[in-house]
């Protein structure tokens, strides 16, 4: 079926108007073969052989539109036609009718780091009005959209082990749609087998799980900036906890490993360092709290360094 697509696809992209398809094997002919003119007569002559010529050239091309032609330069060329069939993807059953959700993240069978996993489905042949996710049976999960209802996506914490994400869907009031996957997250630190591949990410390679993450790390350090009663340490400790979850999460997602990341890497990592050994003193008193939101803030700076090398 794949291949048929294919074909179909290359048929389509080669289709030409008439003002253009009615010449595509209509040759140039041959040009006479005339001496060089020597004095006026045989000038005149050469001149007539050419008129004569000319006309019989552009006489087989009467109708020919220009613009189109000009336009349509390279639309037989085999190099595009490869570049557009390789950019092509074909799922299976989407020559079908039939309304339903295809998983996009995770794959079925695939694995992946630990982390915050990140699931997208595709609707087919329709929008769902809502899509709902459950992993290994546990409550449904709302799924979000942002292109009108053609893909769908959730983000959920996974241990580690061997996990079935299931998708829910209702297109137009017809019966439910529903989609399994079965995936693997590996544990923490764990080593893939010689010669397999490393575990995927689990939040994707794509710019958005780091810009997810880095309004995660804003929304805990305003709560944290946002509460004034620094004599309540059991609170602030919560509050902190939250902030700095965020940032190694955050930190745990860069893969790329540029001098200048990995030493601003290493600055928040000691960064966090003193906040945890500052919330180890006990009794803890406001002095103490006020050094580690300091460090909080020299963090921030860091992490917006951090997302203006990366960019």
């Amino acid at each position: 079926m794949a291949g048929e697509l294919k074909q179909e696809f290359i048929e389509a992209v080669r289709l030409t108007p008439d003002g253009i398809n009615d010449f595509l094997e209509t040759p140039i002919p041959a040009a006479p073969t005339i001496g060089t003119p020597t004095d006026k007569d045989s000038a005149i002559i050469a001149n007539g052989v050419l008129s004569k010529f000319l006309l019989d050239l552009f006489a087989p091309f009467a109708g020919l539109t220009p613009v189109e032609l000009l336009l349509r330069i390279g639309q037989h060329n085999s190099v595009l036609e490869s570049a557009m069939i390789a950019g092509l993807e074909y799922l299976e059953g989407s020559d079908s009718d039939e309304q339903g959700l295809q998983f996009i993240e995770p794959t079925d069978g695939g694995t992946y780091s630990p982390g915050e996993m990140r699931f997208t489905v595709a609707a087919q042949n329709g929008t769902p009005g809502r899509v709902n996710l459950t992993v290994d049976g546990g409550d449904p999960v709302k799924m979000t959209t942002e292109d009108k209802g053609a893909t769908w996506r959730a983000f959920q914490s996974v241990d580690a082990g061997e996990h079935t994400a299931e998708c829910s869907a209702q297109f137009d009031g017809s019966e439910v749609k529903i989609i399994t996957c079965v995936f693997t997250i590996t544990a923490e630190g764990e080593e893939p087998p010689p010669g397999e591949d490393p575990p995927e990410q689990p939040e994707g390679t794509d710019d958005e799980a780091l810009d997810r993450l880095h309004k995660q790390i804003l929304t805990a350090y305003r709560q944290l900036l946002s509460f004034g009663n620094l004599g309540d340490p059991d609170e602030y400790k919560t509050r902190m906890s939250a902030f700095t979850a965020a940032v190694s999460q955050f930190l745990s997602s860069i893969t790329a490993t540029s001098p200048g990341i990995a030493a601003t890497k290493q600055r928040i990592t000691d960064l966090l360092n003193d906040i945890t050994t500052i919330l180890e003193r006990s009794p803890l008193t406001t002095a103490d709290l006020e050094d580690a939101t300091n460090c909080a803030s020299a963090i921030m700076n860091n992490i917006n360094m951090l997302k203006t090398l990366l960019a």
